[in-house]
């Protein structure tokens, strides 16, 4: 049903918690298939992929072309996903189908306000930052122009918040993205959902 698509790029320390958290998907049958959509690493990356089954995809290759899965997860490789993210999943599939979604975010040590306020930002502008795990259906060429909420959020190592520039970096994108991208009605759907 979901194929989970990973961003990486030198990623071997940092694959294991978020291969474990989407064993839950495996487990439950909602998980399909994984591919590693990596940007040139060196280090152990590609061989982490091919000991857990997964499909290695170095850029430029298209990682939709090889997903299997009718909706894609798409997540950097250092983003943990809360337990109990497959409930969360499944109810959006069956009260929003068709509807993009994407997934909370917080960052481990300690960082607080730049992701309350990323969050926020994205709630407000019905957009996902770059680091915010998104679940979306697969469609070539279409990108979701609006999304909603899950009532769950995923876990980004503070190393990569600050290699992402943090809420800076994150904010003007997720901003730049929504003032100058063109909003399609036909597909957008209406931000709501869970807690944050």
């Amino acid at each position: 049903m979901i194929t989970a698509i990973l961003r990486t790029r030198d990623s071997a320390r940092v694959l294991g918690p978020t291969l474990g958290a989407l064993g839950e998907g495996v487990m439950t049958g909602l998980l399909r298939d994984v591919i590693f959509a990596d940007a040139g690493s060196t280090d152990e990356t590609a061989d982490i992929a091919e000991a857990v089954g997964a499909v290695f995809a170095p850029a430029p290759a298209d990682p939709l072309a090889r997903a299997r899965g009718e909706w894609v997860l798409t997540l950097d490789a250092d983003a943990t996903l809360p337990q109990g993210w497959t409930e969360a999943v499944r109810r959006h599939l069956s009260e929003r189908p068709g509807a993009a979604a994407l997934f909370g975010l917080r960052v481990a040590g300690g960082h607080r306000l730049g992701p309350v306020a990323l969050n926020a930002a994205a709630a407000l502008l019905g957009r996902a930052a770059p680091a915010h795990p998104v679940l979306a259906p697969r469609a070539p060429g279409r990108a979701p122009r609006r999304v909603a909420r899950l009532d769950a959020h995923a876990t980004l190592g503070a190393q990569g918040w600050r290699a992402r520039g943090g809420l800076a970096g994150q904010a003007r994108i997720l901003l730049r993205d929504a003032l100058y991208s063109p909003r399609s009605e036909a597909g957008a759907a209406e931000v709501g959902g869970g807690g944050r």
